[in-house]
């Protein structure tokens, strides 16, 4: 069954528009997920559209996304 958990993936590194990030402990609210961790983290933003990839606790998770204005 899916989950839904919104996080906050701190740090990701920004170069130009790729981001990069790894070992990363999601959180929310100030409570760490250590069960999620966020692993091999790669992605670009395109104009208002994020794009990312991760391995996230034992699941591969694909994203695509566009800023709200």
């Amino acid at each position: 069954m899916p989950v839904k958990l919104d996080v906050n993936l701190d740090p990701v590194s920004k170069k130009d528009h790729l981001l990069t990030g790894d070992n990363i402990v999601p959180t929310n609210k100030d409570k760490q997920y250590e069960k999620y961790l966020v692993r091999q983290l790669a992605g670009v933003i395109k104009k208002d559209t994020l794009y990312f990839t991760c391995q996230m606790g034992k699941k591969r998770l694909n994203y695509k996304g566009t800023i709200k204005k």
